[in-house]
């Protein structure tokens, strides 16, 4: 099973988060496997700057590249990713083109998108993170 991972997931996992105890056991297990949308690594280098993410932007990188599989944005995902937008936008006004992208990857891919971000949960095919934290 493909398992998309957005910031949301890769943040809570490099901060040691409840959340994150359950992105790891999708890192560990052999069932599953992760890719990392390329637009997450931008959104990644960015909360880093912040110094959300502590960690050193190297080991970041390295991590990521040995777990998952990132994926440049094509031009049939980019393409996707403006209706998609319009279409989310109905329901949340707060959803930004970084999430359009993030869900059209993953319905490229035919994967299952792992988060906890407010604007994709409930959406088809999202794993809400802020629902397995319920369930440890």
């Amino acid at each position: 099973m493909n398992i998309v991972f957005d910031t949301y997931a890769w943040i809570e996992y490099f901060e040691g988060s409840a959340a994150g105890e359950a992105v790891e056991r999708y890192i560990e297990s052999e069932h599953y496997a992760i890719t990392t949308p390329s637009i997450v690594l931008a959104e990644l280098s960015d909360a880093h700057v912040q110094g959300k993410v502590q960690m050193p932007w190297e080991d970041i990188l390295i991590f990521i590249r040995s777990h998952s599989e990132c994926l440049d944005l094509g031009e049939e995902i980019a393409t996707k990713a403006g209706p998609l937008k319009k279409k989310l936008r109905m329901k949340s006004q707060g959803v930004g083109l970084i999430d359009a992208i993030i869900l059209a990857t993953t319905a490229y891919l035919g994967g299952t998108l792992l988060t906890g971000d407010p604007h994709l949960t409930g959406e088809e095919g999202v794993i809400d993170l802020s629902t397995l934290r319920k369930q440890d």
